[in-house]
């Protein structure tokens, strides 16, 4: 079984350590001939192949410019006008599957995807936000309009009935109409969105989670992890980790609010994530450490380091961080949202608040501080559902039922 596994990274960012964990994972089956296709190229394993143009992404980002609202939104919207044509690639041809993963910043155009329908092959699209199903948004943030036809978007300059959200709403229709499509979602609130969808409300559609691989996310002693880090050894750790801490879908704000009530006493907020601006915490009486961007071994010792992770996302899908704490041993805080409550079981591995509660997340990081929860149980229990063989072995029947 030949599979051509497409995502736009390699490593690095939610989408592609996903992609590539779950790459990694299905190597186990001698039965499947994997090879992945990336523009951004880092590592150096063998399955690994560049394709496509950085220079896309530019070019998209300049045709989107008359459209831009604001800087602070740029990348929350993607209009995918430029891309590479995959139908090119030996390896995608003769493949028996076409894995898609997160294809946009210029990998694939629309009209990339649509193209696919000539080689009649099956594809496997894994979704890792909503983009797939959206006028451009990669999450609506609370706007319905992707359930009809897209349009009068909050995300541009100037959102109207016929919009750019519409149109590309229209090229994905398009687009996907000729497809052997079947959709993949890493939790099932991302299924229920895409099947309440109006470009995939009548497609197929099933969940599979994200692998995690418990030989390299493990429990460490927390006061040797403190030590690597630099930090005090008596201090008790509250960690929020961003890929930027200042995005405000991530919540830096209702984390910092939340921790204005917190009773509990000698805790540090440990901060990961780039762009930590400073401004950002001027308004709790708590130390903040920030350790910047961490590389993965680092980042292994801040989940062990920490008593707590918290979450306080707006709108998420199933963020592989809850999936590294618990691995590591580490409870979780945060809101019952998207695909957070799928991980987080309540007052089992952490703590379930109220959506945008603040002081109910504040209560849940006391709970956890305060409660012991049994570092082993928090792993095994995450290990019965998401170890690599079983995720890899729910894709692996999905490619046989795909193309049979």
């Amino acid at each position: 079984m030949r599979v051509a596994t497409l995502s736009y990274k390699d490593g690095n960012g939610g989408a592609a350590i996903a992609a590539m964990r779950l790459a990694k994972s299905l190597e186990k089956f001698k039965e499947i001939n994997n090879s992945f296709l990336c523009v951004d190229k880092t590592t150096d394993i063998p399955i690994v192949s560049q394709y496509g143009s950085k220079y896309n992404f530019y070019l998209d980002r300049l045709h989107f410019f008359p459209y831009e609202k604001s800087v602070s939104e740029r990348y929350k919207f993607s209009p995918s006008f430029h891309g590479s044509d995959v139908n090119k690639s030996e390896i995608v041809k003769s493949s028996d599957i076409i894995h898609l993963h997160w294809i946009n910043h210029g990998f694939m155009s629309i009209e990339n995807i649509g193209q696919l329908s000539s080689l009649n092959i099956p594809i496997v699209w894994t979704l890792h936000d909503m983009w797939a199903f959206t006028g451009g948004c990669h999450y609506s943030e609370n706007c319905f309009n992707f359930k009809m036809k897209c349009g009068n978007c909050k995300f541009l300059k100037r959102g109207h009935k016929d919009d750019l959200s519409y149109k590309l709403w229209e090229k994905k229709q398009k687009a996907y109409e000729n497809l052997d499509l079947t959709i993949v979602t890493c939790s099932n609130w991302l299924k229920q969105e895409a099947l309440s969808s109006s470009l995939f409300c009548k497609s197929k559609v099933v969940n599979i989670q994200n692998p995690i691989d418990s030989d390299i996310y493990r429990k460490i002693d927390r006061s040797e992890a403190k030590r690597k880090l630099g930090l005090e050894l008596s201090s008790r750790y509250i960690l929020f980790v961003a890929a930027k801490v200042s995005d405000t879908r991530k919540g830096i704000d209702l984390i910092i609010e939340s921790l204005r009530d917190l009773k509990t006493k000698n805790c540090k907020l440990l901060v990961v994530g780039a762009d930590p601006d400073a401004s950002l915490f001027e308004e709790i009486d708590m130390p903040i450490v920030t350790l910047g961007s961490l590389n993965e071994q680092s980042m292994i010792l801040a989940y062990n380091a920490a008593d707590v992770f918290v979450i306080p996302s707006r709108q998420d899908n199933l963020p592989n961080t809850i999936l590294e704490s618990l691995c590591c041993g580490t409870p979780a805080v945060g809101f019952d949202i998207g695909g957070i409550g799928e991980m987080i079981k309540h007052k089992k591995n952490g703590y379930l608040a109220k959506p945008f509660h603040t002081k109910d997340l504040c209560n849940g990081i006391e709970w956890v501080i305060e409660a012991d929860l049994g570092r082993d149980k928090i792993i095994e229990d995450l290990l019965g559902s998401n170890s690599s063989k079983t995720i890899a072995s729910q894709y692996y029947e999905l490619y046989e039922s795909v193309i049979k």
